[in-house]
């Protein structure tokens, strides 16, 4: 059946319909998001079961992406991966002139510079975006997506991407922005972060510590974690790694004795060992007396 032809009169920086290529959990997620805000809602999926729990919602089943892709004004993708997105569209690339590309796929800086330069020679506008949160999360004033590309399509649709997430934020005209955030937050600061203290936990139990103690300070903790990372960040701007506090020398002495104590007692402890080889070579460059963000220095020296 076709879809309904947007209705003539749409609201000024309103979409008339707005397209998601695929309905997995996240993909979901965001299709009801902008349902509940009103949006009309064509959707597709390879799979196309996937989609009929949209349906009660309001949601238009689309036979085909093109399908979708035709009587929208955004299309938002949530597939697999670039390569998959590229191939969708690809097949209603004729389409895409005068539209809006949001892509939410995964993948790296390069991929989206790529992918955005495409849509470019195409006739569309591009935002690659990054979703830092989960599907049930999704919809909520307080969760965050980055986003990047195309500074009028954000201008024009902010008050669609903020019913996605409401502190969605503009990070840069490059497409690639968004997935280099993404790469320093997601992957290398909140997964890696979240591995260390699993780490820690696992040598706690072993040791027979009541865990709801650490629970119990947790607080405390993550506050003087963000003291510490906005420090650290005001370093990295200034170009200064001085300190009246705790040198780099003095955690790289702590750090070898709690790590010969876990590894001892038969932990792994993989990441606190990597943690230690970075400040071993920043004190082996002659940083040992700077602070603890001194070893950003040979990370880039080592470049």
């Amino acid at each position: 059946m076709p879809l309904a032809e947007p209705p003539a009169d749409i609201t000024p920086n309103r979409p008339s319909h707005v397209a998601v290529i695929g309905t997995g959990l996240m993909g979901s997620a965001v299709a009801r998001a902008l349902l509940n805000n009103r949006y009309p809602v064509a959707v597709w999926n390879r799979t196309a079961g996937r989609c009929e729990s949209l349906r009660d919602l309001g949601a238009q089943i689309a036979d085909t992406a093109a399908d979708a892709v035709r009587v929208s004004d955004v299309v938002i993708l949530m597939v697999l991966d670039y390569a998959a997105a590229r191939q969708i569209l690809d097949e209603s690339s004729e389409l895409l002139r005068g539209k809006t590309i949001i892509n939410l796929v995964t993948g790296s800086a390069a991929e989206a510079s790529a992918f955005g330069a495409w849509v470019d020679d195409v006739g569309g506008t591009y935002l690659d975006g990054i979703i830092a949160a989960y599907p049930g999360q999704i919809g909520k004033p307080s969760t965050l997506f980055y986003y990047a590309g195309s500074l009028p399509a954000w201008t024009r649709y902010k008050t669609l991407l903020t019913a996605l997430a409401g502190a969605a934020t503009f990070v840069g005209s490059e497409p690639s922005a968004a997935n280099v955030i993404d790469a320093a937050m997601t992957a290398t600061f909140h997964t890696v972060s979240i591995g260390a203290f699993l780490e820690g936990l696992s040598y706690a139990r072993s040791a027979g510590v009541d865990l709801d103690e650490i629970k119990r300070t947790l607080p405390y903790w993550l506050d003087l974690l963000s003291q510490e990372l906005h420090v650290a960040i005001d370093d990295v701007q200034a170009r200064s790694h001085t300190t009246d506090q705790a040198t780099l020398e003095t955690y790289l002495v702590a750090l070898r004795t709690i790590n010969k104590s876990m590894v001892g007692s038969g932990e792994r402890a993989h990441l606190l060992s990597a943690a230690i080889d970075n400040l071993e070579r920043a004190y082996a460059a002659g940083h040992g007396q700077g602070a603890l963000s001194a070893q950003i220095l040979t990370a880039q020296a080592e470049r």
